[in-house]
């Protein structure tokens, strides 16, 4: 197992991103900030999806924010079940 962190910028290309993985010869990335806190990941699969347009990883990364459902939290969950 390795014991340094593999990741890639939120301001990255596509295309930069793809190169790092295949020289890593790993999946998935860490996506971080430039103070190195984490944002999210990036799979092949998402870079297969974006089709290797020159867009910065964070274009990638807001399509799933904004596509996920909203949670909600057990608390409100039980107060809608027992209403």
């Amino acid at each position: 197992m390795s014991t340094d962190s593999l990741y890639c910028f939120e301001n990255e290309s596509a295309e930069d991103v793809s190169q790092k993985m295949g020289s890593w010869w790993v999946r998935r990335l860490a996506v971080v900030e430039q103070d190195k806190r984490l944002i999210g990941m990036v799979s092949l699969a998402d870079l297969t999806a974006l089709n290797a347009e020159p867009k910065p990883i964070r274009m990638l990364l807001r399509r799933y924010k904004a596509a996920r459902p909203a949670r909600q939290t057990r608390r409100a969950c039980r107060k809608a079940a027992a209403a």
